[in-house]
């Protein structure tokens, strides 16, 4: 158990405009779970790839521990897993078996080539091994992206158990919820460490930023009264100065017997009034990082237009196949304002469904799938590739520019990304994208396939809250139970 220090961490990236982190200062314990918390684009990434030395910042990073970036990346996917996983190091058979089980994964996938698993089981592959090394410290980096939710809860319980720390980056707050015991928030201007889960976190936040607004309320006030007694100090300096002289268009004006004892009652006025400018200037300047780090949010939009039909989509004997697979999809009815969330295990046929109602199913179809003329919104899992920029990207989708950049601009855009390459932007931000592209799209029905991958919490209660009060028909696949346990109305599962 030892002491990590990070100390005056700064870095920027060399394309962007501001500092990721400037002066950043974090103590943290080896023994600690430790979840970081924040918007996309303030650098979570960053940080782990920065620990790991993948990045190089200034500052100093005190630690004994050597650094292990998770996900790793596989060069070679041919090879049995056994050999992925033991390359430049060696491990006993009976201790990786030991840890399969503890992730309730067949031994026997060891001796199967790592391309022949599923994403989930690879993920759980390269968990186990990276458990087993000595004198690491885990990063694991959004490890549940694209992992169904009976995944999610086998991996949250075996992270749970570890008698060893890490960090984890992750915006699925069940999960997070399950598996640390401290949260580093990387907030607008600073990092702060909070004991417990996230809920904890999140509780403390709000009443912190409650309290901050109470302040910021209270300094308004007193910077209203000082600038309003400043003013009429400053005007009755001023009008007294003009009696003295008197309006030449005014006859006999001017005529004060004591002209040089208004003067200087007049220069102690303003000389007053230069002092509460002063004050306040003080006062503002001490209070200049008041609310910096609250985060506010703004209510996002959906272009929703609902159809006069009332059955949008039904299904009968659907089978779906490719190569060698079968997906049967249960008979079912979605009606206007259904919002049906379509679960299943990985590799279950949740994408490949929503692919075919999209008409973008290369396989065999048979049975029955009947769709209304109505206008689709389809969010797939891929990420935006692009090589131009955010609004060169909306022109070419046709969007109407001002009301994508404006979601962008919620969804936590700075106006400076909307002129950077879209390549060049991080997962999240690029995520964002494709999101605002769908609300934007004039829509009847909504096609969302995982749509919370790689967005941060914030943004994800901006989706719950349009959802919940726009009321839209939808059909999507989710593995954020939070999420869809507020969001869906009806549900199917495939796989059985």
């Amino acid at each position: 158990m030892t002491v990590i220090q990070i100390k005056n961490l700064n870095f920027s990236y060399e394309s962007g405009l501001a500092p990721i982190f400037s002066n950043i200062n974090l103590d943290f314990d080896s023994s600690w779970k430790l979840g970081i918390i924040g918007r996309n684009g303030r650098g979570k990434t960053t940080l782990l790839k920065i620990l790991s030395g993948d990045l190089i910042g200034q500052g100093e990073i005190v630690t004994n521990l050597n650094f292990v970036y998770f996900p790793k990346f596989i060069s070679n996917k041919n090879l049995l897993t056994i050999d992925v996983l033991t390359q430049n190091q060696e491990f006993p058979l009976w201790k990786l078996e030991c840890e399969f089980m503890k992730l309730a994964l067949n031994p026997e996938a060891l001796h199967r080539h790592f391309n022949t698993l599923s994403g989930g089981e690879q993920t759980k592959a390269l968990l186990a091994v990276l458990f087993l090394k000595e004198n690491v410290f885990p990063l694991l980096d959004e490890p549940t992206n694209h992992l169904d939710l009976k995944t999610r809860q086998i991996i949250a319980k075996y992270l749970k158990n570890k008698k060893q720390g890490f960090i984890i980056v992750s915006h699925d707050r069940s999960f997070i919820d399950a598996t640390v015991d401290h949260v580093a928030a990387i907030e607008r201007t600073q990092m702060i460490v909070h004991q417990g889960n996230y809920s904890v976190y999140e509780e403390e936040k709000s009443m912190r930023d409650h309290y901050e607004a109470e302040k910021n309320k209270t300094l308004k006030k007193e910077i209203g009264r000082l600038k309003k007694t400043a003013s009429d100090k400053e005007q009755w300096s001023k009008r007294r100065e003009k009696d003295k002289h008197g309006d030449r268009h005014i006859k006999n004006s001017g005529l004060i017997v004591n002209k040089d004892q208004i003067s200087a009652r007049a220069k102690r006025v303003m000389k007053k009034a230069k002092n509460l400018e002063h004050r306040m200037e003080k006062r503002i300047k001490e209070k200049k990082g008041l609310l910096k780090d609250i985060e506010v949010t703004s209510e996002l939009q959906m272009n929703y237009q609902p159809d006069v039909h009332k059955n949008l989509l039904s299904t009968q004997n659907l089978v779906l196949s490719y190569s060698d697979r079968e997906i049967k999809i249960p008979d079912l009815n979605l009606y206007q304002g259904d919002r049906l969330l379509v679960r299943g295990d990985n590799d279950s046929g949740k994408s490949t469904f929503l692919k075919a109602i999209v008409k973008k199913f290369d396989g065999l179809q048979t049975g029955n799938l009947v769709t209304t003329p109505v206008k689709f919104s389809y969010l797939s899992q891929n990420l935006i590739d692009f090589s131009g920029n955010l609004k060169q990207f909306g022109e070419q989708e046709g969007l109407e520019l001002s009301l994508f950049l404006n979601i962008l601009r919620k969804l936590g855009f700075e106006r400076d990304n909307f002129f950077t390459p879209i390549n060049s932007l991080s997962q999240g931000q690029r995520k964002k994208a494709a999101l605002a592209k769908s609300l934007c799209l004039p829509t009847t029905l909504y096609i969302w396939d995982e749509p919370l991958n790689y967005l941060d919490v914030y943004n994800v209660k901006q989706v719950e809250e349009v959802i919940e009060r726009t009321q839209p028909t939808m059909i999507f696949v989710e593995h954020d139970r939070t999420f869809s346990d507020k969001i869906a109305t009806k549900e199917i599962k495939l796989g059985e």
